[in-house]
């Protein structure tokens, strides 16, 4: 596969990735509460309460979560063939950053699954498992802001497609660290971040099949 042919698959990544977290968001939808709590620090038997009725939910979620990361992966590594020949470096920092958050995104589904199954089957949840969620989220969050701005920064120096386009994309990947911090100080706004992730997917997913049209 060639550089074109990578930037074309990176491009149905992020279609693919775009299609998968609008079905997580309504899947999720009716376990509102149950989904703000995660990652939040919290006595375990308030996970319990506040889990119980959402735990079918929440493991659905994170069924489709493991499939959105190989999505998003497969875009940014398209990313990174994208401006490979004339901003390697900040590409290949910028894929390295993104496998580590497919890595702490696994890492963090199968911690909160273990959990949505211990509040479904009666078994204590362990405050620690909680604290590592929260850890997990933390640091997920923050190694992506990184590689989204690293990329950012690769696509206004190659200039891959229409200049107005790679622009839109990368302020929106610059401000995405913006978005995550309004997330961390107010965890009630995940909804701005999920329509944020998903304006950054629509739009990467555009730039990379206008470039690979253009090769």
């Amino acid at each position: 596969m060639n550089l074109s042919q990578t930037v074309r698959a990176g491009a149905f990544c992020a279609l693919a990735a775009s299609v998968i977290l609008v079905v997580m968001a309504i899947v999720g939808l009716p376990a509102g509460e149950g989904m703000v709590i995660v990652g939040q620090p919290g006595l375990p038997d308030n996970y319990v309460t506040i889990l119980s009725p959402y735990a079918d939910t929440l493991q659905a979620v994170m069924a489709l979560d493991n499939i959105f990361l190989i999505a998003y992966t497969g875009a940014f590594i398209g990313a990174a063939a994208l401006v490979w020949g004339r901003a390697r470096l900040l590409g290949v920092i910028g894929l390295g950053f993104s496998l580590l958050l497919a890595l702490l995104d696994i890492s963090e589904n199968a911690v909160t699954v273990n959990i949505a199954r211990s509040v479904e089957t009666g078994v204590p949840v362990a405050v620690g498992e909680i604290t590592l969620l929260g850890l997990l989220e933390q640091i997920k969050y923050a190694v992506a802001t990184v590689a989204v701005v690293y990329f950012a920064i690769a696509l206004l120096i190659a200039q891959p497609a229409s200049r107005a386009l790679t622009w839109v994309t990368a302020v929106l990947f610059l401000l995405f660290p913006v978005v995550n911090a309004v997330t961390v100080v107010n965890p009630g706004a995940k909804t701005l971040l999920i329509l944020w992730m998903l304006l950054m997917l629509l739009a990467s997913a555009v730039l990379l099949w206008r470039s690979a049209q253009e090769d």
